[in-house]
């Protein structure tokens, strides 16, 4: 059965909301992509996420193949660390 690591789960949150917040200010894709991600994140942040979500539940699993929001590597770099995260984690053969 996979597992979250809360800890690993809320590193990758903190990461993907400081990059948002930064780079929302001035990119409103960026700032759209802020509020649809918000809840997931809070929940990630404050310990409410006790299950690993399912890929779906994530919001714009899309976000970065379409629009502007491909030109951020970092962000799409944490927010691929983000759902990786919270949809269980990687094992040891996938990190391989």
């Amino acid at each position: 059965m996979e597992t979250i690591d809360p800890e690993k789960l809320r590193s990758a949150a903190l990461r993907l909301k400081i990059l948002l917040e930064t780079y929302a200010a001035t990119d409103k894709e960026v700032a759209d992509l802020e509020v649809s991600l918000a809840r997931s994140i809070s929940d990630s942040l404050e310990g409410r996420v006790d299950r690993p979500m399912e890929f779906h539940e994530i919001p714009l699993s899309r976000a970065f193949s379409e629009g502007n929001l491909a030109t951020y590597e970092d962000l799409h770099d944490a927010y691929a660390s983000y759902v990786v995260e919270a949809t269980g984690g990687m094992d040891d053969e996938d990190e391989e």
